[in-house]
């Protein structure tokens, strides 16, 4: 049998083989390299996320407040009409305009 040194009947498989290898390691490299592009994006958009969680919490907490506002009025125009009813109510009882 042959040495298969100089002219193996394998040698173009080997070659091929060879060959494919190379791609594959190659194509492994981009596909893994593709993988870390979106981890890195995946990181970004969780960092977006946690703003936009923050931004949300903080508007719903404006809004509620302003939502509470025309009630925290009425309540100071109520109290204010009641100091002033009962306020003139012991003036007129203290100056014996009204008599009980």
């Amino acid at each position: 049998m042959e040495n298969c040194n100089t002219g193996c009947i394998n040698e173009h498989r080997i070659m091929e083989l060879e060959k494919d290898i190379q791609r594959n390691q190659q194509t492994h490299k981009e596909f893994f390299d593709r993988f870390e592009k979106i981890n890195e994006r995946v990181v970004g958009y969780e960092k977006d996320m946690t703003y936009l969680r923050t931004t949300v919490a903080d508007i719903s907490k404006d809004v509620k407040e302003i939502k509470e506002k025309p009630g925290k009025r009425w309540d100071t125009v109520v109290v204010c009409i009641l100091t002033s009813v009962i306020g003139a109510i012991i003036g007129f009882l203290l100056n014996g305009v009204l008599p009980f």
